[in-house]
């Protein structure tokens, strides 16, 4: 895999899971279909950017990604809930790996 795929993968991800989930999406995602598909629908943006020419990738990983926060979202806030920061911390990075894993891995398939 070319050095260029994987940067602008981790800058997708950076922008669309980072800088555009909203404090409102991120709380509330646990709970809401509505806030859930949300950050969803921002996270996804740079990569229709970025990789526009592999559109069946970009919504394979619109989906993967729902799919995964779905589960992750109500483990994250449980421990926030409990009040379990070190398991909170873990949890977060466990997700972010997970979501990195999932991105170059699948993308193999589709260059």
């Amino acid at each position: 895999m070319e050095l260029s795929i994987i940067i602008k993968i981790i800058i997708c991800h950076w922008i669309g899971d980072g800088l555009l989930q909203t404090e409102e999406m991120a709380t509330k995602k646990s709970k809401s279909y509505y806030w859930l598909t949300a950050h969803i629908g921002a996270y996804i943006l740079p990569f229709v950017v970025f990789f526009y020419s592999i559109m069946p990738w970009v919504i394979l990983m619109a989906i993967l990604h729902w799919i995964q926060d779905w589960i992750t979202s109500r483990i994250n806030s449980h421990y926030l809930q409990v009040k379990n920061n070190k398991m909170f911390w873990t949890s977060i990075w466990t997700d972010q790996m997970l979501h990195y894993v999932i991105l170059f891995v699948s993308i193999t398939y589709f260059l």
